[in-house]
């Protein structure tokens, strides 16, 4: 029998929002597979944490079926969502000032996210 590994955090939050959502869908792992096309066995898994997220495709079939947006979902299985593997392979090769541009505009998103999180009275003080 093969052994697994626990998940990181990366995947379980995957699995919590496909988890969520199929509730709230009112799917079982069963009627979610036979809608998205693959074995039952293969969502029992996803969501045990005993299997990664599937491949891309796949993320993106389960988004639409479970009405979530396929880029936030590919993100939460710590993919690149669409529109960026499109505008990266679509582009001429970033320079390094493109690079520079790309981390600076990640550290103000992350800057954002971490201000939005931290309770107003630790703010203001």
């Amino acid at each position: 029998m093969k052994q697994y590994r626990k998940l990181g955090q990366p995947y379980r939050r995957f699995n919590a929002v496909i988890r969520t959502a199929m509730e709230k869908e009112q799917y079982s792992a069963r009627q979610f597979a036979l809608e998205i096309g693959v074995n039952p066995s293969l969502i029992t898994r996803v969501l045990s944490g005993h299997r990664n997220p599937p491949a891309d495709p796949l993320i993106e079939r389960m988004a639409n079926v479970l009405m979530l947006d396929p880029d936030l979902l590919l993100l939460e299985a710590g993919r690149l969502p669409r529109f960026l593997r499109g505008f990266l392979r679509a582009s001429p090769p970033l320079t390094v000032e493109d690079l520079r541009l790309l981390k600076r505009t990640i550290d103000r998103i992350r800057e954002h996210h971490e201000h939005a999180s931290t309770p107003a009275r630790t703010r203001d003080h």
